[in-house]
């Protein structure tokens, strides 16, 4: 049997896959290139993402979700990424009295992480002043400063980013007014909780389920999560050398695709039109 996964990566408990649901155009609608979908076009081009979370066990245990991205979506996620490669912490090794800066910048990163836990932990008992966490923040403000005055340390966490799309298809929608609808949250965080860089900055989280709709002026159609049933959902995180490998290889495929069904449908598209000129 054929197989339609482009790429995909492993998570703690969960694996993600993305997988080719690419549609070419018609005729008439050549300029387009890639199928809009809807109730006369069809399916519309997109590439197939799928989520299964294993924490509780695989087969029937296992939850698995999905959702369609468009190809323009796909190309902004591989931009963020070439915008993230290379991102950490840099201890320079050129900057005069290397070593001793070495020290200072190690030590002045421990007092970093333990002053940010600090910012966010509960301890037990102990409470807490505003002054106290005013004093922590000028703390660390003037390590980091003094660092990169003297080139000791950088700091390149990289570009953080945040995209959710909500989409329901209002063409199955059943009698109870009901139809399937999926959430997809996808963000890059530079820093975690603690302040330290993330080795994992992507989270993916896609949800399925079904919901009543609640359709606008102008065909907009939105639906009511509130009152949502079916719902299952699932969650990975994702390194940035991961993601960036991920989309890399889906926009090489999506160029690919374009251009071995697309310039046929251009020709024959172009071709039309002057037939049309002519007649």
């Amino acid at each position: 049997m054929v197989e339609t996964i482009i790429t995909k990566a492993n998570g703690k408990d969960s694996v993600i896959d993305f997988r080719d649901a690419l549609c070419v155009s018609d005729i008439d609608h050549y300029a387009r290139i890639h199928a809009k979908g809807g109730k006369d076009s069809g399916f519309p081009s997109c590439i197939k993402m799928y989520l299964c979370d294993y924490r509780k066990g695989t087969g029937d245990k296992s939850t698995t979700v999905s959702a369609n991205l468009s190809p323009d979506i796909i190309f902004e996620l591989y931009e963020a990424c070439k915008r993230n490669v290379g991102s950490g912490m840099a201890i320079s090794t050129a900057s005069p009295g290397v070593t001793h800066l070495g020290s200072i910048a190690s030590a002045l990163t421990a007092l970093l992480k333990h002053k940010s836990r600090r910012l966010g932990a509960d301890y037990k008992g102990e409470q807490i002043t505003k002054e106290q966490l005013l004093e922590d923040g000028k703390n660390i403000k003037a390590a980091l400063t003094g660092l990169s005055e003297q080139g000791a340390i950088t700091l390149t966490g990289g570009v953080d980013y945040g995209l959710v799309i909500r989409k329901a298809n209002p063409y199955k929608r059943g009698n109870d007014g009901y139809a399937p609808f999926t959430t997809v949250q996808i963000n890059r965080t530079s820093l975690k909780g603690t302040a330290d860089l993330s080795r994992y900055p992507w989270y993916i989280k896609v949800v399925n389920g079904e919901a009543p709709l609640n359709e606008k002026e102008g065909g907009a159609v939105n639906y009511d999560e509130s009152k949502s049933r079916n719902v299952k959902e699932a969650a990975i995180l994702i390194s940035d050398r991961d993601m960036f490998r991920m989309m890399h290889q889906i926009t090489e495929y999506i160029k690919i695709f374009e251009n071995a069904y697309g310039i046929p449908v251009v020709l024959a598209g172009r071709k039309k039109i002057d037939e049309e000129r002519k007649g």
